[in-house]
C-alpha cells in the first residue's frame, strides 16, 4: 500500500492511498466465499453451488462489499501509519478501481488541533472559598420541603392566603353560558391569585366553539 499525505490546512490532511491488485483478488476471494456459503441457487444445495457461477450471479454485489472493506482497511492502515489523531470518520472521494483491480482513492482526515502550552510550573493560583449565609440555608431548605410537600383538606375555616384550592369553572361568551357543553375542569390556584382569569383559543377548546368568540377574552365563573 502506497501512501501519500498532503497537508491541506493547518488541521487538515489529505491521504492519497493506492493498493496493489493483489489486495483486491485476496479481498475479493474471502467475500465469494461467504457469498458461495450463504447462496441459494436452482439447482444446487445452499452453499453447494460453484464458486464462478456465484461470483457470475452477484459480480457487482462482491465488487461492491470488496471495495468497501478495503476502503475501510486501508483508511485504518494509513492513519495508524502516519500517526494521525483524527476527531471524526475521515471522508474517502476520487475511488478509482482500474480494470487490473488496482484501487486508488483520497481520504480527508480532520485532525485534532495542536497547542502549545506556555511553561505553567510554579504558577500562583488563588480559589475564592464559597460563603454559604443562614438565608441561602433558608432558601434551600424551604425549596427541598415544597418539594416533597403534601396537600391535605382543611376543614372549619374559609380559605386564607396562601392556601391551595381546587376550583370548578363555567364559561360564558357575551353573558351567556355556554350550553351545549360546559367548560369544567379542576384547577390548583393558590388563594391570593383567584381574582378572575380569560379563557384563550387553544388546542384544548372544543372544536365546535366559534373560533372568532373563543378568541376574545370572556368573563369566567367560580362554580359554587
Amino acid at each position: 500500500m502506497k501512501v501519500t499525505k498532503e497537508q491541506k490546512e493547518t488541521c487538515i490532511v489529505d491521504l492519497h492511498i493506492e493498493l496493489p491488485p493483489e489486495r483486491f483478488h485476496e479481498e475479493w476471494k474471502d467475500v465469494g466465499t461467504e457469498y458461495r456459503r450463504q447462496a441459494n441457487l436452482p439447482g444446487f444445495r445452499k452453499g453447494k453451488a460453484p464458486i464462478a457461477i456465484v461470483e457470475k450471479k452477484y459480480f457487482h454485489d462482491i465488487e461492491q462489499e470488496v471495495t468497501r472493506k478495503l476502503l475501510d482497511a486501508a483508511v485504518r492502515e494509513a492513519i495508524n501509519q502516519e500517526k494521525l489523531s483524527p476527531v471524526q470518520s475521515p471522508n474517502v472521494r476520487e475511488i478509482k478501481l482500474e480494470s487490473d483491480r488496482s484501487l486508488s482513492f483520497t481520504a480527508t482526515v480532520v485532525l485534532r488541533p495542536r497547542v502549545d502550552l506556555p511553561d505553567f510550573k510554579g504558577l500562583n493560583i488563588s480559589v475564592e472559598k464559597p460563603v454559604v449565609g443562614e438565608s441561602q440555608i433558608t432558601e434551600f431548605m424551604d425549596g427541598l420541603r415544597a418539594d416533597v410537600a403534601e396537600f391535605r383538606t382543611v376543614t372549619g375555616r374559609e380559605l386564607a392566603m396562601g392556601d391551595f384550592a381546587v376550583l370548578d369553572y363555567e364559561g360564558s361568551i357575551d353573558g351567556s353560558r355556554l350550553s351545549r357543553h360546559t367548560l369544567t375542569c379542576n384547577l390548583l390556584m393558590q388563594a391570593g391569585l383567584i381574582s378572575g382569569f380569560a379563557l384563550r383559543k387553544t388546542d384544548q377548546f372544543p372544536d365546535w366553539l366559534p373560533p372568532s368568540s373563543a378568541c376574545r377574552p370572556e368573563r369566567s365563573e367560580i362554580a359554587k
